[in-house]
């Protein structure tokens, strides 16, 4: 993929409880298990491939900017995943990245973007934009990411 193309849209299958579903930014290919990957979805949940017990150095920025401007990332500050004492992974910057409807107990997307260090090192921008699938069924995470490469590009 060409750094700096994009923003492209992909519906990721997340419903399935037991297993990730993983995802390569660079290539915007769903893919398996020992592959090289950056974003993994499972129901509502997002992770990063980075942090102790993970083979990337993938990490995350919450930005406080609507998805169509945000041209440069930070160079420093991502928060890589976390594996807890009871084996569940979890992301502190991505697991805020909807609110809660107590009335009709749905989920539903923050305006929200997120600076994303790669696994290997380079960067993109994400948002989720949408959690149902025709229905409404939950986990079929829809996210819109553009591939900025290798650099921060932040002055």
């Amino acid at each position: 993929r060409t750094e700096g193309l994009g923003p492209d849209t992909i519906t990721l299958d997340a419903r399935n409880g037991d297993r990730w579903t993983l995802f390569d930014l660079e290539t915007g290919r769903v893919v398996t298990e020992g592959d090289a990957w950056d974003v993994g979805v499972k129901r509502h949940r997002l992770m990063l491939n980075g942090g102790q017990g993970f083979s990337g150095n993938a990490g995350a920025v919450r930005l406080e900017l609507p998805f169509e401007d945000v041209h440069t990332v930070p160079a420093e500050g991502y928060i890589e995943s976390r594996v807890t004492p009871g084996g569940d992974t979890v992301h502190a910057v991505l697991d805020a990245w909807y609110s809660y409807d107590f009335f009709s107990h749905l989920l539903e997307p923050d305006a929200v973007t997120f600076a994303v260090r790669t696994a290997d090192g380079r960067y993109a921008k994400l948002r989720v934009l949408a959690y149902y699938c025709p229905g409404p069924e939950p986990g079929c995470m829809t996210i819109e990411y553009a591939f900025l490469g290798s650099e921060s590009r932040l002055h």
